[in-house]
């Protein structure tokens, strides 16, 4: 059984995961769309969410949820972020998305990328391969992947299925000359 929350399908066990991870943290929810994840992660025990997206259509009366309609990197980050969630990033270049998750103590990914469809920027599996795994989760219609702190500089790990299918789909690209299309979805 699966949970529905915007682009986010969320298996029991990634709910749990992700519940464990924001239980009394102060969350910043990157690319948030309409925000039904930062709901969901104030329900389950999140200090506060900071939902930031360019388009923000977060609407709620949570005093937990702050929706910042911007850029990523035109928002005045604090330096350490306890938790920053990204849901289905586009696939270009997100301004200020790597440096803003630079701050976070965790990261975690969600997002789909197989024969069907790819989900993310480039250089965001490129730095996730450079912080450790925590937990992975995968799953048909999207998986988890959650890091922690950096590995040593220039160290990286193995890529999960879910890093190793991204990248494989940048490598594709660029290898037919072709530039990635604004967003690829199911």
């Amino acid at each position: 059984m699966t949970t529905r929350y915007g682009y986010a399908t969320l298996t029991p066990a990634m709910e749990a995961e992700l519940a464990t991870i924001v239980g009394g943290q102060d969350v910043f929810d990157f690319a948030c769309g309409r925000g039904e994840l930062a709901r969901w992660m104030v329900r389950h025990g999140a200090a506060s969410v900071t939902a930031i997206d360019k388009d923000c259509l977060v609407q709620t009366r949570s005093k937990r949820i702050q929706p910042v309609k911007a850029c990523i990197d035109r928002v005045a980050l604090p330096d350490r972020i306890a938790v920053g969630v990204t849901v289905w990033p586009i696939n270009r270049a997100i301004a200020g998305l790597v440096p803003a998750l630079h701050r976070c103590d965790t990261v975690v990914y969600i997002g789909c990328n197989d024969a069907a469809t790819m989900c993310g920027p480039q250089d965001l599996f490129s730095y996730l391969l450079t912080r450790e795994l925590l937990a992975y989760h995968a799953h048909p219609q999207n998986s988890m992947v959650v890091v922690g702190k950096p590995l040593l500089e220039g160290q990286t790990r193995s890529p999960t299925q879910e890093e190793a299918a991204g990248l494989a789909a940048w490598q594709q690209i660029q290898e037919a000359g072709l530039v990635a299309p604004r967003w690829f979805g199911r």
